[in-house]
């Protein structure tokens, strides 16, 4: 007997997406229903395109909790998760885009690293008492909607005039100030133009066109470990030249004398001793072995 209602699991065997409401699969098999009997999720050679979509999405870790415990990681620059490989879903990527970006610290520091202003420490208290609860709601906001249906519905959650007038009860003499950080206009060059950039990036979110210009738009960088991976893995990688490395230093230390410094040593000196002795290979690792790995 197939069950209707919402919040239970798919029933295309082996789908573990949630169903839709009074339908007794989810979204992506709306259009299936009639297969049920018919066709499972998993019958499919391994690494084939599933037969209902033109991508491989049932490799997502978070729709398969097989895969990486069923949760992607990633980082926002890319939204590409570290174990599947896949672009992750485009609602996760938009809150977490959101998140790192709607904090006082972001939203105020070029006023501080471009224009040396001294940030108002009552500003910074009052950004994260009007930011804070909105996380929590995004988070939790329309988590049963299919993730195209989702990011529309959190593009409509518009703040910025909330926000705004918040900080206008606030500082009701934001004018007289004369200072970006305080300079709530939205078509001003301060903190009121930072909030409504942020709100119209948000309004064109769209996974399809992200690429390096839109994550530099949302002052996304690429951090060490998507640096290490895409430059160092396809540059710097060599480990048989690390090996060999590692092998003449260890025959220099072993036939110079230099294990000599040891002696009459105890305790902290010894573990100092080791690390100077230790540092070398770990450099050698780090610039030839790849992704940091000992062997290829």
């Amino acid at each position: 007997m197939t069950t209707m209602g919402v919040g239970g699991p798919c029933s295309i065997e082996g789908c573990n997406r949630q169903k839709m409401f009074n339908s007794p699969v989810c979204y992506k098999h709306k259009n299936q229903k009639h297969l049920l009997n018919q066709f499972k999720e998993t019958d499919r050679i391994p690494g084939q395109d599933l037969w209902w979509t033109g991508k491989d999405e049932s490799q997502l870790c978070d729709d398969n909790p097989d895969l990486h415990y069923g949760l992607c990681e990633f980082e926002t620059y890319d939204g590409i998760c570290w174990h599947c490989k896949n672009m992750v879903h485009p609602d996760i990527h938009l809150i977490m885009l959101i998140i790192r970006r709607r904090t006082s610290w972001k939203l105020l520091e070029s006023f501080k690293i471009i224009e040396g202003e001294d940030i108002d420490d009552q500003l910074i208290e009052e950004l994260d008492r009007i930011l804070g609860p909105l996380e929590e709601r995004d988070i939790e906001a329309h988590s049963s909607l299919p993730p195209g249906e989702r990011v529309r519905a959190l593009q409509k959650m518009d703040d910025r005039e909330y926000i705004l007038s918040e900080l206008e009860k606030s500082f009701p003499d934001w004018k007289e100030k004369n200072l970006s950080q305080f300079d709530l206009d939205p078509d001003g060059v301060g903190l009121g133009y930072e909030i409504d950039r942020l709100y119209n990036d948000i309004h064109h979110f769209n996974q399809e066109d992200w690429g390096p210009e839109w994550a530099a738009e949302w002052g996304e960088k690429p951090e060490l470990r998507y640096l290490r991976t895409n430059h160092q893995k396809d540059s710097n990688s060599n480990p048989i030249a690390g090996w060999f490395l590692i092998v003449c230093y260890v025959y220099l230390i072993l036939n110079s004398g230099y294990l000599n410094a040891f002696e009459g040593t105890s305790g902290a000196g010894t573990e100092f001793l080791c690390f100077v002795f230790l540092a070398p290979v770990l450099i050698i690792r780090y610039l030839f072995m790849k992704d940091g790995e000992w062997f290829a």
